[in-house]
């Protein structure tokens, strides 16, 4: 008779499945990216980019509420439930005339973001009570169903997007394909959850206290912090930069998430129980660093000297200017990385406050060098975005340390290996470069790039850190464990 599964083994088969579901999902965005960057120019990216940038802090402060006040509660019953729709359909309609007043009065001084953000306004209410279903999921521990929506939301968006686009819709087709993902969300979360929304108007009160109790000030300052580079970008720098900086910014992104969202976002549930077990929460802390860095380090490092050859094979010729972003991208991006998870282990050595300070200051002090750095060019900007990144991962490390009693140099020595396998790729990348003609193909150059940081890597990991790269093949799926 087959045991019940526990705790345990539930976190890695949900690592396993987003895993995969995050592969699928990045292949998908790849090639929607690839084939769009053809077809849409930066400035219009950057349209609709400047529009997201008011639109995408609303949603996901109002989808996150709404989805922490499903999942926190011990018990959900079916009118709990209800409200939570009601709550969702009201704040969406409530923030989407709010974004559209603000589309209205922004419209004389910027015709064309304006324009983009009053279209999108609408999917406000969408993405809020798509978040009701995937609180409803995520309660269940149904990780394969919020993958599923996911996948098929991200396919629904490249499909209608390039559709548009060939037919000659310019930066609507990227509003398109918003509007088609957030509908096959929507339709799929409550198809999947099972429960039929209640959407009749509810007291004030009502509407508001589920949202604050899935809030935090944490959650605000992070959205805040991602948004802000974009927001003075485009607005000191103009749209083509703004796209520039997006595109590059989620070709990095894309990569690194696809093995550090599927660990973090599930392992954490499980980690998060052992916050009462003082040793087993230190434990636990220091191996989602150590694998954190791991995973992160060795692809930043790889891309940071393949820009050119990344940019023009997955964005094309148009885009070549935006390729002196990469190795600062590539910095930030693992830095951003590596000081969320270490802000994971702080929130669940319930080290909050100090968390939100942390946060407050690293925003100002990004805000400060951004400003200094705006009337010097995009470059430094994206530099100063990538050195803000830096002391915000130091800021937090030194969290860590305090939150789980550790020396400073054992918490450094957790990034060692990371770190080791980033300056093998960084060397491998440089031999490569080296060693292969100058007029090589971009396509051949990158495959190149990849296949030798993808051999030092596992060299690396297998010689000299062995353990540490069962447990990586281990929540991956290669190596099966017995929870």
């Amino acid at each position: 008779m087959a045991r019940p599964m526990t705790l345990a083994g539930k976190t890695i088969q949900g690592v396993r499945v987003t895993l995969t579901a995050t592969a699928l999902a990045a292949v998908l965005q790849a090639g929607a990216i690839a084939v769009l960057a053809r077809l849409i120019s930066p400035a219009e990216y950057g349209v609709v980019i400047a529009a997201l940038v008011v639109l995408r802090p609303v949603t996901d402060v109002l989808g996150a509420g709404i989805e922490k006040s499903v999942v926190l509660p011990a018990d959900m019953p079916d009118p709990s439930i209800a409200a939570r729709y009601q709550t969702a359909f009201v704040g969406g309609v409530l923030l989407t005339l709010l974004l559209a007043a603000l589309a209205l009065a922004a419209a004389p001084l910027a015709g064309d973001i304006a324009a983009a953000l009053a279209l999108l306004a609408p999917v406000t209410i969408l993405m809020a009570v798509s978040a009701v279903a995937r609180g409803l999921l995520r309660r269940r521990l149904r990780f394969a169903s919020l993958a599923a929506i996911d996948v098929a939301g991200l396919a629904a968006n490249g499909a209608l997007a390039v559709a548009t686009a060939v037919s000659g819709w310019g930066s609507h087709a990227l509003v398109a394909g918003q509007w088609a993902q957030s509908l096959v969300q929507l339709a799929l979360g409550l198809w999947l959850c099972g429960h039929r929304p209640s959407l009749g108007i509810v007291p004030t009160a009502r509407v508001l206290s589920p949202i604050g109790e899935g809030l935090s000030k944490s959650s605000v300052l992070e959205l805040l912090s991602g948004q802000l580079p974009q927001a003075l970008i485009g607005g000191v720098l103009g749209t083509a930069p703004l796209g520039w900086f997006n595109r590059v910014y989620v070709l990095v992104f894309l990569p690194v998430e696809l093995i550090v969202n599927a660990v973090t976002r599930v392992a954490l549930t499980g980690f998060s129980q052992s916050r009462d077990d003082r040793a087993r929460l230190r434990r636990g802390g220091m191996a989602l660093i150590e694998t954190t860095g791991a995973a992160v380090l060795p692809i930043c490092a790889g891309m940071a000297l393949a820009g050119p050859e990344l940019v023009a094979v997955a964005l094309g010729p148009q885009w070549a200017e935006a390729a002196a972003l990469t190795p600062w991208l590539c910095v930030a991006g693992a830095a951003t990385v590596l000081a969320h998870t270490l802000a994971m282990v702080a929130e669940a050595a319930l080290r909050l406050e100090t968390r939100v300070r942390i946060q407050a200051a690293a925003l100002l002090l990004r805000g400060a060098m951004l400003a200094a750095a705006l009337p010097f060019g995009l470059t430094a900007a994206v530099a100063a975005v990538a050195a803000s990144a830096l002391v915000s991962m130091l800021l937090h490390l030194g969290l860590v340390v305090s939150a789980l009693a550790l020396p400073a140099g054992r918490a450094l020595a957790l990034l060692m290996p990371g770190l080791t396998a980033g300056a093998a790729c960084l060397a491998c990348v440089a031999l490569v470069h080296a060693m292969l003609p100058p007029n090589l193909e971009p396509a051949w150059l990158l495959a190149a790039d990849v296949a030798g940081c993808g051999a030092v890597t596992l060299a690396v990991y297998r010689v000299l850190f062995p353990n540490l790269l069962d447990k990586l093949l281990g929540y991956t799926g290669f190596i099966s464990k017995r929870a």
